[in-house]
């Protein structure tokens, strides 16, 4: 919200801030499209360990950077790829070390 307010001339909402109604309104439209948004970043993340949509690594790191990265794929750091293989690795670990057979009979 505080960016919003910062860059409000540069994104066109100087008619939003300063009335209540009109902000609130914004805040809660932002916030079920930035849950959407979340929610889809895990799917994609949770499907790239799924053996049967296997990618590769610089692949899954350009998919994720063309679809979530502002300004899109164009110069990807090394951070970036670390940070993709942190999250997955993450993820990878944790469906693995909790997922128990027994639970499935």
């Amino acid at each position: 919200q505080a960016t919003l307010k910062e860059k409000q001339q540069v994104l066109d909402l100087d008619n939003i801030f300063g009335v209540p109604v009109r902000e609130k309104k914004l805040m809660s439209a932002l916030k079920r499209i930035c849950s959407s948004v979340c929610n889809a970043f895990r799917q994609d993340i949770r499907d790239s360990i799924d053996p049967a949509n296997f990618v590769a690594l610089d692949k899954f790191t350009y998919a994720l950077a063309t679809k979530y990265k502002l300004g899109g794929p164009g110069d990807l750091s090394e951070l970036f790829t670390v940070h993709a293989v942190l999250l997955v690795r993450t993820l990878h670990n944790d469906y693995f070390t909790s997922f128990d057979p027994a639970k499935l009979l």
